[in-house]
């Protein structure tokens, strides 16, 4: 014989059924629960913990959120917690991984400036394009491009 309960009683009750509970709805709309399984449509359900969904700890029976249970006092203060550590740890995440695509940026700098000033030490005469012409750089111009590397290197690269 099925044991059909009401969504009250299973929403506010602690239940401890040691087999399984299904849960359907008929032609009706009304939503049934049972320890046997129906021919068609059912869900299994578990049952006997109290865990609750976010969100849905104050719903009532027959509000249309039958899914929803009351949470123990003393777990909602955990729950509470573990989320606020989530996002704690999520907005850490995102700052790591910003702070990663920094350095990499830093790194592919350093290497750019470090080969410039290899560049400009090893020759003589440095071929530079501006507005679409080649031009050599003056030896004045070679000294200022040295130091302006340079201080680049020492103030972003660590020396």
């Amino acid at each position: 014989m099925a044991i059909v309960v009401s969504a009250a009683a299973l929403s506010n009750a602690s239940l401890a059924i040691a087999g399984s509970v299904y849960k359907w709805t008929d032609e009706n709309g009304v939503i049934h629960y049972s320890d046997k399984e129906p021919s068609k449509g059912a869900t299994k359900l578990k049952v006997g913990t109290t865990a609750s969904k976010p969100g849905n700890q104050n719903s009532q029976a027959g509000d249309g959120n039958e899914d929803a249970y009351t949470v123990k006092p003393e777990l909602q203060s955990q729950i509470d917690e573990l989320e606020k550590k989530q996002q704690v740890d999520e907005v850490q995440a995102k700052i790591d991984a910003e702070t990663a695509e920094e350095m990499n940026k830093n790194q592919e700098r350093c290497k750019s400036l470090r080969s410039n000033m290899q560049t400009i030490e090893e020759n003589a005469r440095i071929q530079v394009e501006e507005e679409g012409e080649r031009r050599y750089l003056t030896a004045e111009e070679i000294v200022e491009k040295r130091q302006k590397i340079a201080t680049d290197i020492k103030e972003n690269c660590g020396g």
